[in-house]
């Protein structure tokens, strides 16, 4: 719900160690370092890695092999025995060599052309406690009736899908075509949950209209400002000039209680960070995040930008105050060009934190020639952000701009979590105030045509009591007789005195089964504490309920008088109808605890959108936590999902995809070695005589700096390629020795070592490591082989520094061709 009018929400590694690092020089920067032999000598002492025995020579291959990690429980040993070997003879063997071992799994394999176990080859799993990994292996290798004896590694499931009762909804996440559109049009959500979901480490502030922070979907992940909640009450202890900011601040009243009483910042808050995998309801791009709330528009969806810029100045104190907030999530906009509002903005991305702000749904507004504000300030550290619809085409009510627009993300029917019921965990069929069954019809209740008897009243359309179904008993009330009659409405009204109800929470409830138009025809309860003149409503709900369920609701203690009212309301729209509802046991009780009941619900918007972008900054940095404002704004849109549909009106051309952002990209982000974080390019150099490393930090075509690398005397060892090997958003350095064979990564913060680990050795020099792109797709860098005698080419698929697979490519025998390039063309 985008308005022109005022601010409105816009629904719609170290083995190889560094020798020096000498200053930098504003010209060639490269340095001479010394003490190069502890480097050379810390080569010789790795170890080389085997991913296969027995292979063959003609290509520089790994084995195919499920997603596996190098790391594995000492002395477990998964063993393969030959046809015919019994697993006891091997075990008592063992055994009197003196070795502890135990066998913890023993069973025949399933093998084509042998049904039975009889003949089948064993496996078993043993643990030996006397033994390291590697002793075991070998002694296993020198029993002839051993086959195969290999580390039983820890592995890891490869496809994050959540549990979350309502996962199967959010087209936006995984679009399986569940509602009519393109299947695999979405962000690509569990192929960036399979690498990260999330670990809480980062702070995303939402500026909206508040917050539930109570919703079961949202509590785990809601910010708590320490300072404030292990403060004392009503005072400022923190110093940011508001009392008790606890979930963060309520701009629009003046106070620090930021509780939502729109929905729509729940709603963007659910999106951007639903608690994940937890049963309940929808997932967040990010499932632990920590959101902090900031109010600023009202219960009818409007606010000010004076409002607006508090907000911004709250979160940007709290970023230099060491609160990690990462980016706020803007939602709304409408209002002209105000320059406080785009210098706070500026202030908040100086401080660190990108704004990411909805285009706006003005139907198909070009922000180009008609700014949208405040997405269309030319601040460097905004995003804006188009919304798309479950077929990746442009969303009807979507603003775009090929310049002024960055990208798209799901904007169009998205379900996501809104104001929470407040329940009870009570059973109304055991209420003690007041119970009706409907075993005596509805004596006790006085039934209309209209709102409470407001209008008119005609028996044809008054509830009625019901034998085909019920909870309890022998009968139910209906809210109709038989399929309830478009553009209706129909209510029950009854009168139990809760003057004596005393001290405790006052709770009501009731079953309910049955259907109704979705998001069209609806049952409300209503109370009211002055004999119906004025009501309040206390739930509210649609669709279906295929069998019965418990809604529950908490009743304020002003309502604890002999004027009580409970309102059972039923209103349907012009056309389509069902059956209806069925109801029994209708209660009220006192003392029982009371409860949050997570509500759910689809919006439209580029409002819906933004938080998808939100939430994959906060995974982004999460990812890759070195990471400057460039740099982060640069994963999001240098990873989108190009679209034809969306070229020439976003300036990406494409949509939002959250695994090429935490992966780094498809191109890993990469395309150039960024030593020094600025998101351009540098050049890297390598003496091949003295074996000095030196890196120019580069402004475009202008050297503005420089630095040196630790130097590596044996120039046998080339640099054949920098590749984020670790995956941390930072280019690494992969070495191939010319003469040994070996290969070796050194994982590097900015210009400095900070790791290592060993590749595959491959001793045929003839093989020359050509590029490290993604091969296959998996968001990590791969390594591309050239054998410069026979002309064969081949892939290794990486998993860091570990094989998972390789691949021949098409031979090219005239060795004059040499690969001295590649990417995406």
């Amino acid at each position: 719900m985008y308005y022109k009018q005022r601010v409105i929400a816009t629904m719609a590694f170290s083995c190889l160690s560094v020798i020096s690092n000498a200053q930098a020089e504003s010209n060639s920067g490269i340095q001479n370092t010394e003490n190069d032999s502890l480097v050379k000598e810390a080569l010789k002492g790795h170890p080389e890695v085997v991913f296969q025995t027995n292979k063959s020579k003609a290509n520089p291959d790994v084995a195919g092999a499920a997603h596996f990690t190098t790391a594995y429980p000492e002395g477990r040993v998964i063993v393969r025995l030959k046809a015919g070997t019994d697993p006891k003879t091997l075990s008592s063997n063992l055994g009197k060599a003196g070795n502890s071992v135990t066998t913890l799994k023993n069973f025949p394999l399933a093998e084509a052309g042998k049904p039975s176990a009889a003949g089948s080859r064993s496996l078993l799993v043993l643990q030996s406690s006397t033994l390291n990994t590697k002793q075991f292996i070998a002694l296993l290798k020198q029993n002839p009736s051993v086959e195969v004896a290999e580390p039983d590694y820890f592995v890891y499931a490869s496809s994050t899908t959540p549990n979350d009762s309502r996962f199967s909804e959010l087209w936006d996440m995984n679009n399986t075509g569940q509602t009519g559109g393109t299947v695999d049009a979405d962000i690509d959500a569990p192929e960036a949950w399979d690498r990260l979901t999330g670990n809480g480490s980062v702070t995303v502030g939402n500026i909206d209209t508040g917050v539930d922070y109570h919703h079961p979907d949202l509590a785990a992940n809601i910010w708590h400002n320490l300072r404030e909640a292990n403060g004392s009450t009503g005072v400022d202890d923190d110093s940011n000039g508001y009392v008790d900011d606890i979930y963060g601040i309520d701009a629009l009243n003046g106070d620090s209680d930021p509780m939502d009483d729109n929905a729509h910042g729940t709603h963007t808050s659910g999106t951007l960070g639903g608690v994940g995998n937890n049963g309940e309801g929808v997932t967040g791009v990010a499932w632990n995040v920590k959101i902090a709330s900031c109010k600023f528009l009202s219960a009818g969806g409007s606010g000010y930008t004076s409002g607006a810029i508090e907000c911004v100045n709250y979160f940007t104190w709290l970023k230099l105050h060491g609160e990690n907030i990462v980016a706020t999530n803007n939602s709304w906009g409408g209002g002209g060009f105000e320059q406080i509002l785009k210098d706070v903005i500026d202030a908040s991305g100086t401080a660190g934190t990108l704004f990411v702000a909805a285009a706006g749904n003005d139907y198909g507004n070009d922000n180009d020639s008609n700014p949208s504000y405040p997405a269309s300030y030319d601040s460097a550290n905004i995003i804006s952000v188009a919304a798309t619809n479950h077929s990746d085409n442009l969303a009807y009510f979507s603003n775009y701009g090929p310049t002024s627009v960055d990208l798209a993300a799901p904007g169009e029917g998205i379900l996501s979590s809104v104001i929470s019921l407040q329940g009870c965990d009570f059973s109304p069929e055991n209420a003690t105030l007041f119970h009706d069954g409907f075993e005596s019809g509805l004596a006790g209740w006085s039934l209309y045509s209209s709102p409470f008897g407001y209008v008119f009243n005609d028996p044809a359309y008054w509830w009625t009591q019901d034998s085909s179904n019920h909870y309890t008993g022998s009968y139910s009330t209906s809210d109709s007789a038989g399929d309830y009659v478009n553009n209706s409405i129909s209510s029950a009204v009854a009168a139990p005195d809760l003057s004596s109800a005393g001290a405790g929470q006052l709770c009501g409830g009731l079953w309910v089964k049955g259907t109704a138009e979705n998001g069209y025809d609806y049952f409300s309860v209503y109370i009211s504490n002055d004999s119906g003149l004025t009501w309040t409503s206390v739930l509210s709900t649609t669709g279906a309920y295929a069998d019965w369920t418990k809604l529950t609701f908490q009743i304020p203690d002003a309502y604890k008088n002999s004027s009580f009212r409970i309102g059972l309301l039923r209103t349907n729209d012009s056309d389509i109808a069902y059956d209806g509802y069925y109801f029994d046991d209708v209660g009220i009780s006192a003392g029982e605890a009371g409860s949050y009941i997570g509500q759910y619900a689809s919006y439209n918007g580029t409002s819906m959108a933004t938080p998808h972008v939100t939430g994959g900054v906060a995974l982004a940095a999460m990812a890759f936590p070195g990471d400057s404002v460039a740099q982060r704004k640069a994963r999001i849109l240098d990873n989108v999902d190009p679209l034809a549909s969306l070229s020439g009106l976003v300036a990406t051309g494409g949509r939002l995809n959250l695994s090429n952002v935490v992966s780094g990209g498809t191109d890993n982000l990469l395309r150039w070695p960024d030593f020094n974080t600025d998101a351009k390019g540098d050049i890297l150099w390598r003496h091949y005589s003295s074996g000095v490393n030196s890196a120019w930090f580069m402004d475009g075509t202008t050297d503005v700096g420089g630095a040196s690398i630790a130097t590596v005397s044996d120039v046998n060892w080339r640099i054949v390629g920098t590749p984020d090997m670790n995956y941390d958003g930072k280019p690494d350095i992969l070495w191939r020795h010319y003469s040994s064979g070996s290969n070796y990564v050194w994982y590097m913060n900015g210009t400095a070592s900070i790791g290592g680990a060993s590749v595959a050795t491959v001793s045929d020099a003839n093989w020359h490591i050509v590029g490290t792109p993604d091969m296959n797709g998996d968001g990590k860098p791969d390594i591309l082989w050239r054998h410069y005698s026979s002309g064969s080419n081949y892939v290794w698929y990486m998993n860091g520094s570990t094989g998972v697979g390789g691949a021949s490519l098409p031979i090219i025998s005239d060795v004059a061709w040499h690969i001295v390039n590649n990417g995406d063309f």
